[in-house]
């Protein structure tokens, strides 16, 4: 309920057993069932946690949102950022800033917020309906004062929002701030894929938009950089372990030149381990399965002692394997609604008490919001671990697996009511399996061959992750290559906005080793013609040019007097001539053009009944014509073309 009285606005806002959000100065997006698209909050410092909680599960300590550690290492990405943000013009720029897990996005971006705000920028975290980390609900004030400079939009995981959503949040009316306010859009995620398409829609959304992208890469291999990293790490988590008194001593588990250490999230896992280490009197590990190892094993150790402490009091049930499976089922669902998270434990894991069991895993991975269970473990890449080392098959002798963990992916995305799950599922198996082959091969390959369609209720974001599993070798695996095929024969021909970039990964993957088994002519340009397609529909126009030109170039040396060769190279010949269009060679794209209806129209001569083609010729030409005024031929064949 919104009252306006002079000078302000008050916003009172009721809900009884449900969810409840408002907000002042932007738009809220809802589906046709209430359910928001995406939320809006005013971002805000995180809150500093108890000492004595985060040493009970030491992993806590990780949480890039609760910036336990002193921003450091990456001044150059951060000075990167600021000019973007205080360039002038534009007024509106988005960018998007990718990297592999672990590399320190969210803590870069958490920096880069903070200091926007102190000079004088509105900051706002945009939280998309399925995100794993959404703020408490409750009513937002986001309209701009005279002093404000502009509005910055965080959009972390980005890339695990659907096309279409991205869409919504930038057309919302806070996007849209008079002059001389300015507009930043900060995208972050691991993949680039989703860029590729936001860009192109965004294109058609206006003129005059900056877009850009910035890769986080990996630390340089810099001793002293690395080095300093570490003991900035080092002191941060040792101020949290009273019985460390000379953390200068703590060396680091082994040489950071290692490639291991080239993730943020690696020199800051070594620092961890190694405080953790010193306060128990223990050797820490020296490799980075080890130190994943050690990090769960305390996580293992805090359930167990929670578990054994219910005999003095404690009102806390479940027993660590039983903890085990709610952590592990967790990471896959994500953050969910109490309802939800009960049908899910109940049906999972039958043998604990559900109501417990929630209460319990909320002990020790409390949500922010209390409507919600389920809350999983952080960071993602610590998450990943965790499910392959409950997977069978890993190498690690000193961490059981359970067998129980081989089904409950199947279970999850394949009952009744999985709506939502498959994106975050699929991604996190996809992205563990690129490092624990064994998860692939017992898990994620079973399901997807069994179940070829989950694949794509995962949207992009899951194709994007599935086919992309080793792509650093030269060739798909032997165990991946029948999953790409099973799920390519599912694929919509037509394109579909929040399928079209996963789709060209698949396609680009599947082309790739296609290309290489064949030599025939006609096979060649039909799978160009195909892959150009694709990369058309992704919005992948420069891309699509080139394999459309080598779809045209072998029809050519096709036999002419074939009438599906013929027809296949005006086909090629339209699709390079939209492709020229798009790159702004609009010249190129109307000689291509009438190539391609001249051909049409010898081959309608001899058959009457590919008018239709002729026609579909005709109306690409009279269109580009007419971009290119000259209106009265184009008339002409538009008219020819009814």
């Amino acid at each position: 309920m919104n009252s306006f009285e002079p000078g302000g606005v008050s916003q009172e806002v009721f809900a009884k057993g449900g969810f409840a959000y408002g907000v002042i100065g932007a738009d809220i997006h809802v589906f046709g069932d209430g359910t928001p698209v995406y939320l809006l909050f005013e971002h805000r410092d995180p809150p500093q946690p108890d000492a004595t909680w985060l040493r009970q599960q030491p992993s806590r300590m990780l949480d890039a949102r609760a910036e336990l550690v002193r921003f450091t290492g990456r001044d150059t990405e951060l000075a990167e950022l600021l000019a973007w943000r205080d360039a002038d013009p534009p007024r509106f720029a988005a960018r998007w800033l990718h990297g592999e897990g672990g590399q320190g996005k969210t803590r870069l971006a958490g920096q880069f917020a903070r200091d926007a705000q102190r000079v004088g920028w509105r900051v706002v975290d945009a939280v998309h309906g399925t995100d794993t980390h959404p703020p408490a609900a409750g009513s937002q004030d986001l309209r701009l004062g005279e002093r404000t400079v502009g509005v910055l939009v965080l959009v972390d995981y980005a890339d695990r929002w659907p096309l279409t959503d991205l869409s919504w949040l930038i057309r919302n009316s806070l996007m849209s701030q008079p002059e001389p306010k300015k507009v930043r859009v900060l995208l972050i995620g691991r993949s680039v894929s989703s860029w590729r398409a936001l860009r192109a829609k965004l294109h058609k959304l206006g003129t005059g938009f900056d877009l850009s992208d910035q890769l986080l890469p990996p630390l340089p291999d810099d001793d002293q950089a690395r080095d300093q990293m570490y003991t900035t790490a080092r002191e941060c988590f040792a101020r949290h372990y009273p019985e460390v008194t000379e953390s200068s001593a703590i060396a680091p588990p082994q040489p950071l030149a290692n490639a291991d250490f080239g993730l943020t999230l690696a020199i800051h896992m070594a620092a961890l381990v190694a405080v953790d280490a010193a306060a128990r009197g223990r050797t820490p590990p020296t490799d980075m399965v080890g130190l994943s190892a050690y990090l769960l094993d305390r996580e293992y150790e805090n359930w167990r002692q929670l578990y054994e402490n219910a005999d003095r009091g404690l009102d806390y049930r479940t027993s660590d394997t039983d903890m085990a499976r709610a952590v592990f089922t967790a990471i896959l669902t994500g953050s969910t609604a109490r309802p939800s998270a009960e049908r899910i434990l109940a049906r999972l894991i039958p043998q604990a008490h559900t109501d417990s069991a929630l209460a319990d895993h909320a002990v020790c991975y409390p949500p922010a919001d209390p409507a919600m269970a389920l809350e999983p473990m952080i960071p993602d890449r610590l998450a990943e671990d965790f499910l392959a080392l409950m997977v069978p098959g890993h190498p690690v002798t000193g961490f059981p697996a359970d067998a129980w963990a081989t089904g409950v992916a199947d279970t999850l995305l394949t009952a009744a009511d999985t709506a939502g799950r498959a994106p975050r599922a699929l991604t996190f198996l996809a992205s563990a399996t690129d490092r624990w082959p064994h998860l692939g091969t017992n898990v994620l390959y079973p399901l997807l061959s069994a179940h070829p369609g989950v694949a794509l209720d995962g949207g992009s974001v899951a194709l994007t992750a599935i086919a992309t599993i080793g792509a650093h070798e030269d060739d798909i695996g032997p165990e991946l290559l029948p999953v790409l095929k099973t799920i390519d024969s599912l694929l919509p021909k037509d394109s579909h906005a929040d399928l079209d970039v996963g789709i060209l990964d698949v396609v680009e993957r599947l082309t790739a080793r296609y290309l290489a088994e064949t030599t025939d002519a006609e096979r060649r340009a039909l799978l160009h013609m195909g892959l150009g397609n694709r990369r058309s529909n992704a919005g992948e126009w420069a891309a699509a040019l080139t394999a459309h030109a080598d779809a045209a170039r072998l029809y050519r040396q096709l036999p002419g007097d074939e009438e599906h060769h013929r027809t296949n190279l005006a086909i090629s010949l339209n699709n390079l001539a939209n492709a020229l269009r798009h790159e702004g060679r609009l010249s190129e794209a109307i000689a291509q053009a009438r190539e391609a209806v001249a051909i049409h129209r010898d081959v309608v001569e001899n058959e009457p009944r590919r008018r239709d083609a002729l026609a579909l010729s005709l109306t690409g030409l009279g269109m580009k014509l007419a971009e290119k005024r000259h209106a009265e031929e184009a008339l002409r064949a538009l008219d020819e073309a009814v």
